[in-house]
């Protein structure tokens, strides 16, 4: 078969899948159904979601591009469980992948089950939540920040699915539910351990939400960024489970950089017009936390290359409380002609699209990690 870019197959389906998840909701009327508060319902189509989610999730299993793949196939191939007491993979990564390897002998075959498990716990998630969001602003946002990794960061990604059904269980009110999948996620990759870290402050904060204690708290966070080279050094250098890092604790990429702070502006707008709007203190202190942590996570990426990759973790501030931003009824609304969004929606879209920039134009994402061309499992 010739030789299909990456970029192209991504373009068409991604396409698709992000239409089908726009058309999943539909808004009542009030006279259809409307709760006793007088809001308006959304209509859900399951079929719409689970086409949406065939389309991302088939392109991503189909594909075995990306320079970590062989490692993987590697892996899946070799590990068994007297491996299991090695540090230097995280248990959770060995079982999974001995377990399938039980029942499925192809290397690409098992790790596209991975991915698959990946994005659906994406979409479950995103499902649990489906009547405080508007969904397809929210796949338009995992597509936008998050879908490509899952082609060679396929740990990251199985941890990162896990993380964001932990915080879907936390918005629903099942704080129990939400730390032990936080632990199971750590089971699969250590760098979820700052989550752990993030939900504890949270957790702290959550009773008597005042300005006073959110204050504390960025305090808190702001002498972890002022140590974090202490802190990180530390850790890769002296516990075994993060020794596995330390090829990256001396690679810094810089000083804190500028365009964080012009990163954060959308996040900022989105959370005061969240703040303003007040409609589900559960989720906007959450969020709260979460809109932080991007802002934390992205700044020490800068100073500290092994703690960058970690605001994935944090972009469900983006993929929840960012798709929300529709649905707020007293935000300020921005016209041009005809044209009418809300302030709150625009500052989520112009996030977006200065990320998609950064990582895949600027950045040339595709070409640095082997994904320029699309290859299909079947083929040599």
């Amino acid at each position: 078969m010739g030789v299909i870019y990456m970029n192209v197959i991504i373009l068409l389906v991604l396409f698709w899948a992000i239409l089908f998840a726009f058309l999943t909701q539909k808004k009542q009327g009030c006279v259809a159904g409307c709760s006793a508060d007088g809001l308006a319902h959304m209509t859900f189509s399951m079929p719409l979601f689970l086409l949406s989610f065939a389309l991302l999730g088939l392109m991503c299993f189909f594909c075995k591009s990306g320079f970590d793949m062989p490692t993987y196939v590697e892996f899946y191939s070799t590990w068994s469980f007297s491996d299991l007491s090695s540090a230097s993979i995280e248990p959770g990564n060995k079982v999974l992948f001995i377990f399938l390897r039980m029942f499925i002998k192809n290397p690409y075959v098992g790790i596209g089950m991975v991915k698959l498990l990946s994005i659906g716990m994406v979409y479950i998630a995103l499902y649990l939540i489906r009547d405080r969001i508007n969904i397809g602003l929210a796949i338009t946002s995992y597509v936008l920040l998050l879908y490509i990794f899952n082609f060679h960061l396929i740990r990251m990604m199985l941890a990162l699915g896990i993380v964001f059904l932990a915080f879907a269980k936390e918005i629903t009110g099942k704080s129990m539910q939400c730390f032990i999948f936080l632990l199971v996620a750590f089971a699969f990759h250590y760098s979820s351990i700052i989550v752990l870290f993030a939900y504890m402050c949270y957790m702290i904060s959550r009773k008597n939400f005042t300005v006073l204690k959110t204050v504390l708290v960025i305090g808190l966070m702001a002498v972890f960024y002022v140590n974090i080279e202490k802190i990180v050094g530390g850790l890769v250098s002296n516990v075994g489970l993060f020794q596995k890092y330390a090829s990256y604790s001396g690679a810094s990429v810089g000083s804190f950089g500028f365009a964080q702070i012009i990163l954060f502006v959308p996040t900022l707008i989105i959370l005061i017009r969240g703040y303003c709007e007040d409609k589900d203190k559960n989720f906007y202190k959450l969020s709260f936390f979460l809109g932080i942590m991007t802002f934390f996570a992205g700044s020490l990426g800068y100073v500290y290359k092994v703690v960058g990759r970690t605001v994935y973790y944090f972009y469900f501030f983006f993929i929840s409380y960012g798709a929300a931003t529709p649905l707020m009824k007293n935000d300020i609304v921005l016209r041009c002609g005809k044209l009418r969004i809300n302030l709150s929606t625009f500052a989520l879209l112009l996030y977006l699209a200065m990320q998609f920039y950064i990582c895949y134009i600027n950045g040339r994402y595709f070409v640095t990690n082997g994904l320029t061309e699309y290859i299909f499992i079947w083929e040599s």
